[in-house]
């Protein structure tokens, strides 16, 4: 939980210095006003600092979610990765959508 914890931060601070520049491409993608995506973006880091510390506050790792009757069933967790994952996003919020589904 750590490593993702410092790599989502690591993230958010890149995206906020990027900001003004991701604001003008995606602009230019999607033809909306550069005024909104200004606004929009800058709540992007947010999402990213947000499971960030989520992650660091709950520490999922090693642990398994509580049984409510623990006579009556068996609780087993697979940690299995799942492999390539497609992320579909809109075409008017495409870094937006993106972020919120990556974080």
């Amino acid at each position: 939980a750590r490593a993702r914890c410092r790599i989502l931060f690591r993230g958010a601070e890149l995206l906020r210095s990027a900001l003004p520049e991701l604001a003008e491409i995606e602009t230019r993608q999607t033809g909306r006003c550069l005024r909104e995506y200004r606004a929009q973006l800058g709540r992007v880091p947010e999402w990213l600092e947000y499971q960030a510390s989520y992650a660091a506050a709950k520490g999922f790792e090693g642990r398994l979610p509580p049984l409510v009757d623990g006579a009556e069933h068996v609780n087993l967790v697979w940690r299995v990765p799942l492999g390539v994952c497609g992320l579909i996003t809109p075409w008017n919020h495409p870094l937006l959508i993106a972020t919120k589904k990556i974080a």
